[in-house]
């Protein structure tokens, strides 16, 4: 009986919280209501004009809820309590791209700091006590909306094991009751518990968890990262790009218990949390050093801009707590709130803008060190042609096609390439040699790889003609060849008959200093290739002009692999 008794009363309890939400907050389930059906009707795939306004109902619904807890005995606040319900129809007449845009998913994750804000915690205890209920609220919504939404899951697999037949029809059903239990249940539920009046007192259960499962959990992910400091510091080696988001959670999890903790009765480990800014202090710098790693490497993205913003408050707060003695939890709140509209909504502040300016100027800055960027910042489309010689700059332009594919695929904008740099990311690609092209689109380049590009640049040389020889005089010659291609094992021709190709290369090596035995440097070839790539008998009989010249070393000596003959006269 008495247990009879107890589920009784809990039952009451749901109900009447069910009640709350659903008679006290009108707007907020006309809101939710609207969204729920958007959701089933959008999964089949469906599209109406009057589900335009779904993608907004999150910002609604917890801007009504907010409004809902001042609205008693003001009529202002009535007021622009139901003035919300026209404006959330409103947003139907705002650009459909924006709804399924990266910054509104950020904004999603802003809400819970908007909501805390809202609610007036600018005290520690006041904060604790909105962040615990908040959180509590939050995980009972999603855990009784998990449940409901097996036992139905399970009801509909017995209809469809007993009766058959009926497959395709249970299948839509089960995506239609996880969106109502999600999208609908769920947040009744929540605002029903935040609702009460009364702040709920920490459970025996939840001391437990926080004091003895999650505070020892985050002792040994401490342990965990700093004996991975300590082997980067005895190695002299850089982080691994994931540890920035390893210490984030690793702060973010310490935050929420040091945010619970005055709540709970028993406290253990008090030193750990008074000094906890210190300890975590070299961590922080991990996290900068990684994440300046990345950026040194990929430059400014969009996510790396929310993650230098999550880097600014971890840093602020590994600073106040133990200096000043204080948990500035209010004050990084509604730092991370203003920092995370002024990124997603900021214009020229935005990540969007600040990620699509950095990621040109590292193209431009490649581009330019290739060669094929012209006075006026753009792609050199004229001299920018497919060329074996291009694998010289293969680093340079695998960075700058990157680049590009962040723009195009990350930010969604494929217009900007045409505009800043006169050639989109297919046309730019198209006029790499297929080498260079394979290495630009490579997912990702191992250490054999460079390994392999490292030997290949010492050991093979593209020579280009860029100056037209312009200056030689060959009024004397009478006999021409034109536009010869020639390959490794072959002799070089001119007009009247052929040249031995490794006599001519020692000729060419000779005029700087080396032999077919040297070890050429690449910087003094570019400086004298003209030299090298204008050959004249010693009697003058014969000139032989290249267009491009690859030089390989073979079985310790050097030989031309192959070469294009621009012309070649004889007399």
């Amino acid at each position: 009986m008495k247990t009879t008794s107890t589920f009784r009363q809990r039952f009451s309890r749901f109900a009447a919280l069910l009640r709350t939400a659903l008679i006290g907050h009108p707007v907020e389930l006309l809101i939710l209501l609207h969204a729920a059906a958007a959701a089933c009707v959008a999964a089949y795939p469906q599209s109406h004009a009057w589900m335009l306004p779904a993608p907004y109902a999150p910002f609604a619904a917890v801007a009504t809820l907010c409004l809902s807890f001042h609205r008693t005995g003001s009529k202002s606040r009535t007021i622009a309590y139901w003035a919300l319900l026209p404006l959330y129809i409103l947003t139907a007449f705002l650009p459909g791209a924006w709804a399924s845009s990266v910054e509104i998913r950020y904004l999603y994750a802003l809400l819970p700091a908007l909501y805390l804000l809202a609610r007036g915690v600018w005290s520690n205890t006041r904060f604790s006590q909105r962040f615990y209920s908040m959180m509590r609220s939050l995980l009972i919504a999603l855990a009784v909306a998990a449940l409901l939404a097996m036992l139905l899951m399970l009801i509909l697999l017995s209809v469809d094991t007993l009766f058959g037949n009926s497959s395709h029809i249970v299948n839509h059903l089960y995506v239609i009751c996880l969106i109502l239990c999600f999208a609908l249940v769920a947040p009744l539920v929540f605002i029903g518990l935040e609702s009460q009046t009364a702040p709920p007192a920490a459970t025996l259960l939840e001391e437990i968890t926080v004091n003895y499962i999650l505070t020892p959990a985050l002792l040994l992910y401490n342990v965990v990262l700093y004996a991975y400091a300590a082997t980067i510091l005895f190695r002299w080696d850089l982080p691994q790009s994931s540890v920035a988001t390893m210490v984030m959670a690793f702060m973010a999890v310490q935050v929420a218990i040091d945010i619970v903790r005055p709540l709970l009765s028993r406290q253990p480990l008090k030193w750990y949390f008074r000094w906890f800014g210190l300890i975590a202090l070299p961590l922080v710098v991990l996290f900068w050093v990684a994440t300046g790693y990345r950026l040194s490497q990929y430059g400014l993205t969009f996510d790396r801009c929310y993650l230098l913003l999550a880097g600014l408050l971890m840093t602020l707060y590994c600073l106040f707590t133990p200096f000043l003695r204080i948990r500035p939890w209010h004050w990084c709140t509604a730092l991370l709130a203003a920092g995370m509209l002024i990124l997603t909504l900021g214009g020229p502040l935005s990540a969007r803008q600040l990620s699509l300016r950095t990621q040109l100027h590292i193209i431009r800055a490649n581009a330019a060190q290739a060669h094929i960027l012209t006075p006026q910042g753009t792609i050199d489309t004229v001299a920018f042609r497919p060329d074996p010689a291009d694998t010289l700059y293969a680093p340079q332009l695998r960075a700058a096609y990157q680049a590009m594919c962040y723009i195009e695929h990350d930010l969604g904008d494929t217009l900007v390439l045409m505009r800043e740099l006169s050639l989109d990311r297919t046309d730019y690609l198209d006029r790499l040699s297929d080498r260079t092209a394979r290495h630009a689109q490579a997912y990702r380049i191992d250490n054999d790889w460079y390994r392999y590009e490292e030997q290949y640049a010492t050991q093979n040389f593209y020579l280009k003609n860029t100056s037209g020889n312009n200056d030689i005089d060959i009024s004397s010659y009478n006999r021409m060849l034109l536009n010869h291609r020639y390959s490794s094992g072959e002799s070089i021709p001119y007009p009247g008959g052929t040249i031995n190709a490794d006599t001519l290369l020692a000729a060419q090596l000779a005029k700087i200093g080396y032999t077919l035995r040297s070890n050429l440097d690449k910087e003094k070839l570019n400086k004298h290739k003209d030299q090298l790539l204008t050959y004249t008998s010693p009697d003058g009989s014969i000139l032989i002009v290249f267009l491009r010249m690859e030089i390989s070393k073979v079985d310790s000596l050097n030989h031309i692999t192959s070469a294009s003959i621009w012309y070649a006269l004889s007399r």
